[in-house]
This record gives C-alpha cells, structure tokens and sequence, in this order.
C-alpha cells in the first residue's frame, strides 16, 4: 500500500549499477539520491519509496564516485500521479 511508501519524488535522472539504480529525484523541492533494487525509469516519472537508510560520503566502486548522501531504499514504484 501506499502507506509503506511514505516519500514521493519526480525522477530527474537515473544511473545503472550492478545490483542498483541510483535515482537523482525531487523531493519536497531538493534533490537527493536514491540506491534501489534496479528499476528502470525515466526522467520526470512520478515514485514513491520507503523511507529507507541514508548512507553519507557513500563511495561507489562501481560507478567509482563518490554521493554526498545516498538513500537505500527497499521498494520504489511508478506512481500515476502528477506533482
């Protein structure tokens, strides 16, 4: 239900990792970065997530950069509703 997903946010860009995708997205008119179990999206989808586990300075091996902050989240939908 929607109620496990309690955060919202529009897509602004996505990047591919081994087992993740890590979603740039617009939440409450900041953006941050999301780490989900892969998914594929466009720019300007609507999700919804849970609130997850935020790791600071989380450096990637994979995409060898290193996110000020990334969220990693359990769940992300596609939501049908617009901002």
């Amino acid at each position: 239900s929607d109620a496990d997903l309690p955060k919202k946010g529009k897509v602004v860009s996505t990047i591919d990792a081994t087992q993740y995708t890590y979603i740039e997205v617009v939440e409450d008119k900041k953006t941050i970065w999301l780490a989900a179990p892969t998914i594929t999206l466009k720019k300007n989808n609507v999700i919804r997530y849970d609130a997850g586990s935020e790791m600071s300075n989380f450096h990637s091996k994979t995409l060898n950069r290193t996110f000020p902050s990334v969220i990693f989240v359990n769940r992300v939908v596609l939501s049908g509703e617009k901002e």
